[in-house]
């Protein structure tokens, strides 16, 4: 930075284009918000820096590039010929000035959104995938335009080349694997039957366990290759080697070049809870260790630490590399301090709180578990576990006033229902249009919500939302059954109108190693009905219940109570009420086996797998 700046002033007299050219190194060379005096006094960051060169050379193209790469979203810049742009018009100007940048064309098509155009210099009209198409033809060596274009594709549609060829998102990413060209994986380590997930040939004894043995490594395109297979799905490499997910990401830590770091992250998020690998160093780690390790060195830290309180157990506390202890509240608030507009972070600390229950974040702000879910949506509407997790909040309130409703009713009475509505910003409980509100129609009494843009909107709607944004959610299907009164049908997004009973059937589908689905299904099937699963099995409802026993009872729900076993469930004439209060409590298994010594005939017993052995209730 030194020798930068003594060039700037040793050639700021009568040499513009090499004080041009030092001020835009250095200008690459700060960090963000990092400033540096000149010669001359003057202090400059690195906007202004950029400016100085635009200054100095007006059709300096990458100048204009780089000067939109570090405006944040939204800023505007007076430039020093008194033109004002911000970010899209920067890179425009850069590709007016030269053409042919595959980098303004690639930082251009990044900050479209999918649908979006914008007309370039010569009139064309493009969208995001025909400028990175573009780049391609302007550069097919260009690795980082093979990934960015395959990116932009939406499941398995294709999109065609400027040369004709038609291809596919993971065809475009082996083409960007061939052209990165990293060593081939080795030999998995011996005795590696704990995972057992590399499926290669060949590797040389000469490749250690501790990585490739050669320079610097260039694995981006591994990396995105193995973020885009589905959880079973193989591909073939360039090198003939036939790989999952996992035995990307275990090349990658192989490797040991600048992206092992996420493939540590993203590994820990592809185990089942319980599960542990072996890395190609012989360590046996889990997702617990998983994530501290790549928080350790450097991945993402917001994720690493919202990732890993999702995976610990309630009230268990974990020790940080920099020698800090924190439960999974601590790590989300962190989570969310060192970045604070990434959405998921929220969510996740939202599922550690009970109804009422607050915390204070780092920047004093007070929230409780709703006002959370909605801060989620606020930053990202898109965003479908939060609507499952705000929709099955609302649920537990709505199973609440149900319960009134049908003491007021005449019914019988609930223990256990959840706490009184809280008085969190927004939340509301509304009549629907008929019939008029009295004691007797109290159900008809929906809570709802107001979310950032307007929309209010009741559990029911939330779940829906939440179903229409991601399809594959088991969880969305089964809260939204647990919504549905004997005799009740949701509409779908898809246009399906579905009973409680499909819709359990329908989690079990997208989560067939779930629980939940399995005991939803349980109390919704009338005694002696068959029901057939979505693998073609026929079970009836004790079938149902022992098929929980062999799943993952961690719902991943927050807890609303403390478990008090059998005697709870025992008082409530409402199973469906104890399936939504056993949920939020974590403490479905009791629930599950409450159900099952409810349904044994007399003097019937049954041993579940693990052993338990299982009684008829007396």
């Amino acid at each position: 930075k030194q020798l930068l700046v003594a060039a700037i002033d040793h050639s700021s007299q009568g040499n513009a284009a090499t004080a041009a050219s030092a001020c835009h190194t250095l200008a690459c060379e700060l960090e963000r918000g990092e400033t540096v005096v000149l010669a001359d006094g003057r202090v400059f960051d690195d906007q202004q820096l950029f400016c100085e060169v635009i200054r100095l050379d007006p059709a300096n193209s990458l100048a204009f590039r780089n000067l939109g790469c570090v405006l944040a979203p939204g800023q505007i810049l007076r430039l020093p010929d008194g033109r004002e742009m911000g970010v899209r018009d920067l890179f425009l100007e850069a590709l007016r000035l030269d053409g042919r940048s595959v980098h303004a064309l690639s930082s251009l098509a990044s900050i479209l959104a999918d649908g979006e155009a914008v007309t370039l210099a010569d009139g064309r009209v493009v969208g995001k995938r025909q400028i990175y198409t573009e780049a391609l033809s302007i550069d097919p060596t260009n690795v980082r335009s093979w990934i960015d274009l395959a990116l932009s594709l939406r499941g398995i549609e294709p999109v065609i080349l400027a040369d004709g060829r038609e291809m596919s998102r993971l065809n475009l990413l082996l083409e960007a694997v061939r052209l990165e060209n990293p060593p081939p994986p080795p030999q998995p380590p011996s005795g590696d039957g704990e995972n057992g997930i590399m499926d290669v040939d060949g590797g040389g004894d000469s490749q250690d366990a501790s990585g490739h043995g050669g320079g610097p490594v260039n694995d981006t395109a591994l990396l995105s290759l193995a973020n885009a297979l589905e959880a079973d799905e193989t591909v073939t490499l360039p090198s003939g080697h036939v790989v999952d997910s996992r035995a990307l990401y275990m090349h990658i830590i192989w490797l040991d070049g600048p992206n092992a770091r996420h493939a540590l992250h993203n590994l820990a998020c592809a185990l089942e809870p319980g599960e542990r690998v072996c890395l190609p160093d012989g360590r046996v780690l889990g997702e617990k260790e998983l994530f501290l390790e790549a928080y350790a060195r450097g991945s993402v830290p917001s994720n690493a630490l919202r990732n890993l309180a999702r995976a610990l157990a309630p009230g268990e506390r974990v020790q940080l590399p920099d020698g800090r202890t924190m439960d999974a509240r601590e790590l989300c608030i962190e989570a969310i301090r060192l970045s604070p507009t990434t959405p998921q972070a929220y969510n996740t600390l939202g599922n550690t709180l009970k109804p009422g229950e607050t915390v204070r974040l780092a920047d004093g702000r007070v929230m409780d578990n709703i006002r959370l879910f909605l801060e989620t949506l606020r930053l990202d509407p898109a965003y479908s576990a939060a609507y499952c997790s705000l929709g099955f909040v609302l649920l537990q309130h709505q199973a609440s006033l149900d319960s009134r409703a049908a003491v007021a009713d005449g019914g019988n009475n609930s223990s256990g229902a959840p706490p009184p509505l809280p008085t969190s910003l927004g939340i509301q409980q509304q009549p629907n249009p008929s019939p008029p509100l009295n004691p007797q129609n109290l159900p008809a009494l929906r809570v709802k919500v107001t979310l950032a843009d307007g929309r209010e909107m009741d559990c029911r709607q939330l779940l829906v939302e939440a179903v229409r944004l991601n399809a594959d959610m088991g969880a969305s299907y089964h809260n939204l059954a647990c919504d549905l009164q004997a005799g009740e049908t949701a509409l779908l997004p898809d246009g399906r109108l579905l009973y409680n009973k499909q819709l359990f059937l329908e989690a079990i589908r997208n989560a067939p190693a779930r629980s939940f689905g399995y005991v939803g299904l349980a109390v919704s099937l009338q005694a002696g009905e068959l029901v057939a699963l979505p693998n073609g099995v026929v079970v009836d409802s004790v079938g149902a219940l022992r098929l929980a026993f062999e799943q993952n009872f961690d719902t991943g729900t927050a807890g609303t109570f403390d478990p008090t076993g059998e005697a709870i469930y025992g008082a409530m004439q409402n199973e469906r009420l104890g399936l939504i209060l056993s949920d939020a409590a974590n403490d479905m298994r009791n629930f599950a086996l409450h159900l099952l010594r409810k349904r044994l005939r007399p003097g019937e017993s049954l041993t579940l797998s693990g052993g338990t052995v299982v009684e008829r209730l007396a």
